[in-house]
């Protein structure tokens, strides 16, 4: 018999050949299961969303105000309950999948020998290659070199895809809330620094207020927020009802937002990520036809 050491080492190299072959063809689909999963964790985030807001987490409380002020009956939002903080760890789970799928693509479009570099799916805000005068706006040329290293070895139609879905594409004021600005910002926050940001709030609120046969109601501008003002108003010329006679309700569809770092500026999570989830199906779309085998 030959030394058995052989036999030992003709098994490992096969076993690693099929896993290589394993590997590549998982590879080359694994952009599309990274958005299946990415689906499956936003409808166990909506399915939770919506038990939470059955529930009308909310009341309505009067606020004290300032003696010289008293004659004004102001009354604002207050949340009871808050969302389960496991919802932020499934939008995480999301974020993570679909920033995951357009870095397991941009390894498809690349040459096998250019695989094992560890570059991410570029997602730039400000053009790179933008001057002012003879400089470029962007100072640091780590910038450049990483984004040109990132699409080394891609077709020029695909080097083009990639281009036309960066950030600064869209000009300076829409730029920060491009689904994949949006994307990269939540995903660093998320993996980096800590949990996603939630922010609880009422879409469409209307106050309604009954005081002695009368109705008052009162539109809530925009995303209203825990301590958001619904209702206001006062009895110039006649004397003031006592407390007991005064009722305000609130209604409105509870939303589950996320903080994206725009000042009052609360994108709906799963709206939002529905959306983005969407974008980068059509972008992957795009990008297939030019994955090297």
């Amino acid at each position: 018999m030959g030394d058995p050491r052989n036999l030992w080492v003709v098994c490992i190299s096969v076993a690693f050949s099929g896993m290589d072959k394993g590997w590549r063809v998982a590879t080359k689909e694994s952009w599309g299961l990274k958005l299946d999963r990415a689906e499956q964790h936003l409808k166990e985030f909506d399915a939770a969303a919506a038990t939470f807001a059955a529930r009308h987490p909310y009341v309505v409380e009067r606020v004290v105000q300032p003696k010289r002020q008293r004659h004004i009956w102001l009354y604002r939002l207050r949340f009871t309950e808050q969302p389960d903080p496991m919802m932020a760890v499934v939008l995480g789970d999301v974020i993570e999948n679909m920033r995951s799928c357009l870095d397991h693509i941009r390894c498809g479009l690349v040459p096998r020998r250019r695989r094992n570099k560890l570059l991410y799916f570029p997602a730039e805000s400000v053009d790179p290659w933008e001057r002012t005068g003879r400089k470029f706006v962007v100072r640091d040329p780590k910038v450049r070199s990483r984004y040109l290293s990132a699409v080394e070895g891609m077709a020029v139609q695909a080097k083009a895809i990639v281009e036309e879905m960066q950030p600064y594409q869209v000009g300076p004021k829409e730029r920060h809330v491009h689904p994949l600005a949006v994307l990269n910002s939540l995903n660093n926050a998320d993996k980096h620094r800590r949990l996603i940001v939630l922010a609880l709030g009422l879409d469409e609120a209307v106050s309604t207020t009954k005081v002695r046969g009368d109705i008052i109601n009162q539109t809530v501008p925009g995303f209203a927020v825990d301590g958001s003002e619904v209702a206001k108003f006062g009895f110039p010329g006649r004397p003031e009802p006592t407390e007991s006679e005064v009722e305000v309700t609130v209604s409105g569809t509870p939303r589950i937002a996320v903080d994206v770092g725009l000042r009052n500026k609360y994108p709906e999570a799963s709206q939002m990520l529905w959306h983005i989830l969407a974008e980068l199906r059509s972008t992957v779309g795009d990008l297939e036809p030019f994955v090297i085998p």
